[in-house]
């Protein structure tokens, strides 16, 4: 029934879907910036940041307890950091610089 009331607006929600392995299924996904949405302050010495809503903070490392290490880009402070308080950055690009896909391209024409 649900389906068939999400027909009567569009006959393809595949538009309204987003995949759930962009946000929680490779830790090892370079270059992701997130954008803080609520504050964080943390009372005790556990090595977390302080962040304000609206703060750029670029992704390092995802650990699946709930956490994310990543630097503030306000405060430039790495720390580990709550991921239910920030949602995805859209609007950040990889740069050449950080970005090694000429490397592997450039072996591979030296291989053949």
């Amino acid at each position: 029934m649900v389906y068939e009331m999400m027909q009567t607006n569009r006959l393809d929600g595949a538009e309204d879907a987003f995949s759930l392995d962009h946000s929680y299924g490779d830790p090892y996904e370079k270059n992701l910036f997130q954008q803080a949405v609520y504050s964080h302050r943390d009372p005790s010495d556990s090595g977390e940041f302080h962040m304000n809503p609206g703060d750029l903070i670029a992704l390092t490392t995802k650990h699946f307890n709930g956490t994310y290490f990543g630097e503030n880009q306000a405060t430039l402070v790495y720390g580990y950091y709550p991921s239910y308080k920030v949602k995805p950055h859209p609007n950040i690009f990889v740069t050449a610089e950080q970005d090694n896909t000429e490397q592997f391209v450039a072996e591979e024409e030296d291989e053949e």
